[in-house]
């Protein structure tokens, strides 16, 4: 799988905002919570909708945990 630079950033920047996010309700910054929201929002509005696969972890004996 090729992955862009761009889109590296993309993701690391997001990562960021959402780990800020979960500062600031933990924090009780209601303003600076719902400015942090808007914004992540406004950015995920902006990327392609991206399918994933998600696979049931194997545990030691090559047996299938299920998914969560």
């Amino acid at each position: 799988m090729l992955v862009s630079k761009n889109q590296v950033l993309k993701d690391m920047v997001l990562d960021n905002l959402m780990a800020a996010h979960k500062r600031l309700s933990h924090s009780g910054n209601a303003i600076h919570l719902i400015i942090v929201t808007r914004f992540i929002l406004r950015l995920l509005k902006k990327r392609p909708d991206e399918l994933i696969e998600i696979v049931p972890e194997q545990d030691e004996k090559g047996r299938r945990q299920p998914v969560d």
